[in-house]
């Protein structure tokens, strides 16, 4: 198994292939997003709404430096970096050096994703060699699609009738920071708010019969989205109808989610599946979700998208009908999808796909 200090080099290496593309001296990595790539897996976000990470990275020919101030050294030189073999740079929290040590390590030469002083953007390069995912991140992602699925599921058996969305969205979000995770996003919609709005921030209403979770959990920078839903009492037939239509248009996107596709070709796939399902226009409601990882959406498919679809990546397609949709965290693996948010014990229905039959998730009964 690829150690952390193997993983690091691997990425460093990704890194130094930017300075060729450029003719460029370093690359400084400063967003949170890319430091989790680059250093592991890192926890470098203090402040959950900040773009910058605590610390600055500049990689050159010969090095990775991480600049960092002496608040955030201790815990991130013991518990983020012990085993990268990364050359850490400390300085006092109320003298940033940052922008001279950038100088002085990186040369006149730099790009950065931040926009460093004197730098060029690089990030769109930086985002392409984060693909394909390493051993080891797969099986963080794994764990992480694990975690993820089963906390919904779990703080969803936990909802009843007579709760407001803000207390079913702090069910959701407790079990999903008890396995180490945090909330990117989190909504919550019961009854007609389900029905009305596509992305529906908690309220104060309260629960009659129908909930719908929706979440992107993140942990060591990556995302696993994931939406499930649950009616109290007989569930409506137009409704029941209408979720096994959104999964059986889900069914057809995963199935055409494979090496060598493009976005724009799984987006081809998409709208004849909504037509084929009888709501042609629907897919101009809400985006139909793309690529994952160190990002909620690293791209979102449009009409003649032509992001190649690779193996060793993620994805999470959301397709919707008004008042539903069908949502988990796929990897791609060439030819094959691997499912990573699947929920234990959820009911789920069997649509046909490319590859054959698929399970998603159905509407919880309760």
């Amino acid at each position: 198994m690829m150690t952390a200090a193997q993983e690091f080099a691997v990425k460093c290496e990704r890194v130094r292939s930017i300075l060729d593309m450029h003719s460029l001296n370093a690359v400084v990595i400063q967003k949170a997003t890319n430091l989790a790539w680059l250093l592991a897996g890192a926890e470098c976000w203090i402040g959950r709404t900040v773009e910058r990470g605590s610390c600055s990275a500049v990689i050159t020919r010969d090095d990775c430096h991480v600049l960092m101030n002496a608040i955030e050294a201790p815990r991130l030189s013991a518990e983020e970096l012990a085993d990268l073999g990364a050359t850490v740079h400390e300085f006092a929290w109320h003298q940033d050096s940052t922008d001279d040590l950038i100088t002085t390590l990186g040369g006149a030469c730099i790009g950065s994703d931040a926009g460093a002083k004197g730098s060029q953007p690089i990030e769109a390069a930086l985002i392409a060699v984060q693909t394909p995912l390493t051993p080891p991140e797969v099986e963080r992602y794994r764990a992480l699609g694990r975690d993820a699925g089963e906390a919904l599921g779990v703080a969803l058996r936990q909802v009843e009738p007579g709760m407001t969305e803000h207390q079913i969205a702090s069910l959701i979000a407790r079990e999903v920071l008890a396995r180490g995770a945090q909330t990117a996003v989190l909504l919550v919609a019961v009854d007609d708010r389900a029905m009305r709005y596509r992305h529906p921030v908690p309220t104060d209403r309260v629960l009659a019969h129908y909930v719908m979770g929706v979440i992107v959990a993140r942990r060591g920078g990556l995302h696993a989205s994931a939406t499930r839903c649950a009616y109290f009492g007989e569930l409506p037939e137009e409704l029941a109808l209408k979720h096994q239509r959104v999964c059986a248009i889900d069914g057809l996107i995963l199935g055409a989610t494979r090496e060598g596709a493009t976005a724009g070709d799984v987006f081809a796939v998409a709208q004849e599946a909504y037509a084929e399902a009888g709501y042609p226009d629907e897919w101009q409601c809400h985006h139909q979700g793309g690529a994952t990882g160190y990002q909620s959406r690293t791209w979102r498919a449009t009409p003649g998208s032509r992001e190649a679809i690779r193996a060793g990546q993620a994805f999470a397609w959301n397709p919707s009908l008004q008042g539903t949709k069908s949502e988990d965290t796929i990897m791609c693996h060439g030819r094959e999808i691997e499912v990573l948010t699947a929920t234990p014990g959820w009911p789920t229905v069997a649509v046909p796909s490319a590859g054959g039959a698929l399970e998603r998730a159905a509407i919880l009964t309760a």
